[in-house]
């Protein structure tokens, strides 16, 4: 599809030039005379927003159950390995706590009373 490689190459030029985040084609329908695509764009702020609104969120977790209010990238071990506190996922009540193993690089799921076990016996 050579259309759909310079339109995005033209929407990599206006992403650049307006200082955007991400600007995108999307997927593309044709018919005999024309076509529909779709473009999503992000401005720099959400990235910003997003970012604000984690920490904000994880500070209200922490405070919540008993944690540090700077609960993310905490460090701990789980069965020999040493993991960090990435993301605090509250819609998940069963395994809010996300960490990322630096032995094996996967993520893990983790309960409240699993952290605070793992986190008292940090020195």
């Amino acid at each position: 599809m050579v259309i759909r490689s310079e339109i995005q190459s033209e929407l990599d030029r206006l992403k650049n030039k307006f200082g955007l985040t991400q600007l995108s084609l999307g997927t593309i329908t044709f018919n005999e005379f024309s076509f529909t695509a779709k473009i999503s764009a992000t401005l720099p702020e959400q990235r910003i927003f997003a970012e604000t609104y984690t920490a904000e969120e994880a500070k209200y977790f922490a405070l919540q159950n008993g944690f540090p209010e700077d609960i993310l990238q905490k460090k701990f071990i789980s069965n020999g390995k040493h993991h960090s506190i990435i993301r605090i996922e509250t819609r998940n009540p069963k395994y809010p706590v996300i960490a990322y193993c630096e032995e094996d690089g996967r993520k893990y799921k983790f309960s409240i009373q699993q952290i605070k076990e793992f986190l008292s016996r940090v020195p």
